[in-house]
């Protein structure tokens, strides 16, 4: 029986392989972290435009009345009156994904991107007497995978 001294083809490669496992476990424990960090501010600033969004979209409703409100998908319109002296118009755009405030004299991009969704919609209950406006707005993060639905109702004078 010969006296080696080192390590034989089979014993490096076992080796190799046992050090690249453990530095991707290593690398997958580190990443994820990051990956977690970066789903949360999405999400984050999906919620922060959303709350925002909806809080304009509420004053303006709420200082209107209802009949000077035009809903439809992708759009929602309120005429101007005493109370509300600025007719405005908040959609969305299909093509950049979008939510657009326009007062007439400018446009402001509310959400910048990721709205899937805008479906404003006028009730009236003749029973209760309860009327007001429904919205909903659906928003996608396509890099985190993240989908955020936010539903309000407003309710409006009559």
């Amino acid at each position: 029986m010969k006296n080696r001294n080192g390590f034989s083809l089979i014993e490096l490669l076992a080796g190799l392989v046992s050090a690249a496992m453990v530095l991707m476990l290593i690398s997958l424990l580190m990443f994820m972290p990051y990956r977690t960090l970066r789903m949360n501010r999405s999400l984050e600033q999906m919620r922060r435009d959303a709350v925002i969004a909806m809080q304009m979209m509420s004053r303006d409703i709420r200082s209107s009345s209802q009949n000077g409100i035009n809903a439809s998908q992708d759009s929602l319109q309120i005429g101007s009156t005493a109370m509300h002296p600025i007719a405005v118009e908040y959609r969305r755009d299909a093509g950049t994904g979008t939510l657009i405030y326009d007062d007439g004299a400018q446009s402001e991009t509310l959400i910048r991107s990721g709205v899937q969704r805008f479906n404003p919609a006028v009730t009236n209950d003749l029973v209760s007497g309860i009327s007001g406006v429904v919205l909903e707005l659906w928003l996608t993060e396509p890099d985190s995978e993240i989908t955020l639905y936010e539903k309000m109702f407003i309710h409006t004078r009559n």
